[in-house]
């Protein structure tokens, strides 16, 4: 009795240490899950002002080309939505651009 009493509880203490190494590997998994988590908010928030970044850029450069094309500062407020101060400014620029390159 005492030898079965004996190996239940070596049985008892060794599934004990197998449970707390899981347990810590399980504790550590969730803060890497969590980093991780936190890593792809990150991401997605960059991903996002990258698009928005990349969209004011490409509203600019059709601004721009349809300066080259000869558009108006009309043209430029109605077409690309454009607050008329930089409508004005997008257009001096480009002619300022254009007499630099004439010299």
């Amino acid at each position: 009795m005492e030898t079965v009493l004996k190996s239940a509880r070596q049985r008892h203490d060794s599934l004990a240490k197998q449970f707390n190494e899981l347990r810590a590997g399980s504790m550590g998994m969730g803060q890497k899950l969590a980093d991780l988590s936190a890593s792809v908010d990150e991401l997605l928030e960059k991903h996002v002002e990258l698009e928005m970044q990349d969209s004011e850029s490409r509203l600019y450069s059709r601004a721009s080309k349809m300066v080259d094309l000869g558009a108006d500062v009309d043209e430029l407020m109605q077409e690309c939505d454009l607050p008329k101060a930089e409508a004005e400014l997008l257009l001096n620029l480009r002619k300022r651009q254009a007499a630099n390159q004439q010299r």
